[in-house]
């Protein structure tokens, strides 16, 4: 058994990623990972642990992208290779895009599992 605490599955991916605080500052980082619970940030200042967020990026089927937004609150961060990595989780996102997210997951494991991409 692993000493992983997450339940759902969990892809690494590299894409771009729109955060805006509270005061409404937006800034351009790049999402790490993903779950259908929320996502892990790459960005080069540390979050406070209980921000509330708000989170917009996209996520390519096929020739045509879905756009996600939702709401996130900082769960924790930590520095890596002169970077912050910033767990967020997500509060409040509809049940549709949560869909495309599962689905999306789901894809992507698939063509890695038949080794078409790592």
């Amino acid at each position: 058994m692993t000493d992983d605490k997450r339940k759902e599955i969990r892809i690494n991916i590299k894409r771009p990623i729109k955060i805006t605080t509270c005061s409404g500052s937006s800034y351009k980082a790049k999402m790490i990972n993903l779950s259908i619970s929320g996502v892990a940030i790459e960005f080069d200042a540390p979050g406070d642990k209980g921000t509330k967020l708000k989170l917009e990026f996209k996520l390519p089927f096929g020739s045509t992208f879905e756009i996600i937004n939702a709401n996130g609150v900082i769960m924790h961060n930590h520095f890596r290779n002169n970077k912050y990595i910033i767990g967020v989780k997500f509060e409040e996102i509809e049940e549709e895009l949560l869909s495309q997210i599962a689905k999306y997951i789901a894809q992507v494991k698939d063509v890695r599992n038949r080794g078409i991409i790592s």
